[in-house]
């Protein structure tokens, strides 16, 4: 999503430096006093805060980096280079789900929910998205029954039961485990 976003922020800079280079063509063959020239200048002036924001928007986000970054996810998840030009339609279901949660993960949100990550992945891609959530900068709710993936992610285990929900802070899943064994003893 990033990247449509990104492509729509650069057409609308074109479209405004476009009309922008109208205006200014327009407004050199008028009076500095006319009522006309009053108004190009209103609306060049709209014209330079919109494409200013687009501007401070595209900085924000980093887009000069968005393609290396989405290249570098759909290579982690076992897209080569040139599975990364094709088409969506080519490929599986699989596959689709890869994209999807590599479009996730590009995305960057600040509540991440993965329901059974780890299914649709190969080993190298389990170790990659394992990694990848270590580091990531927001919340990250997994759904797992993937035990060394979620002893790989899990910081805190919210288990769900008989009607209620147990909360082991600062747990992964092998601590989790264990006080759930003790429990029961």
């Amino acid at each position: 999503m990033p990247l449509a976003a990104s492509s729509l922020r650069l057409n609308s800079i074109q479209k405004i430096t476009r009309e922008l280079n109208e205006l200014e063509a327009e407004r050199s063959q008028m009076a500095d006093t006319s009522v006309d020239a009053a108004k190009l200048d209103e609306r060049r002036e709209g014209l330079d805060i919109t494409l200013s924001d687009i501007h401070a928007k595209l900085t924000e986000m980093e887009s000069d980096k968005a393609e290396s970054r989405a290249a570098s996810i759909l290579a982690g998840l076992g897209f080569s280079p040139e599975r990364q030009q094709f088409a969506t339609k080519t490929f599986s279901g699989g596959w689709r789900m890869r994209l999807a949660l590599a479009r996730a993960l590009f995305c960057e949100p600040d509540l991440l929910l993965l329901d059974e990550p780890s299914n649709m992945l190969d080993v190298p891609s389990i170790t990659f998205l394992a990694n990848y959530l270590q580091g990531y900068p927001s919340t990250v709710l997994v759904v797992s029954h993937d035990r060394a993936f979620l002893n790989e992610v899990a910081m805190d285990i919210i288990h769900q039961h008989s009607e209620r929900l147990d909360y082991y802070k600062g747990a992964n899943f092998g601590t989790y485990d264990c006080k759930q064994c003790l429990e029961r003893d």
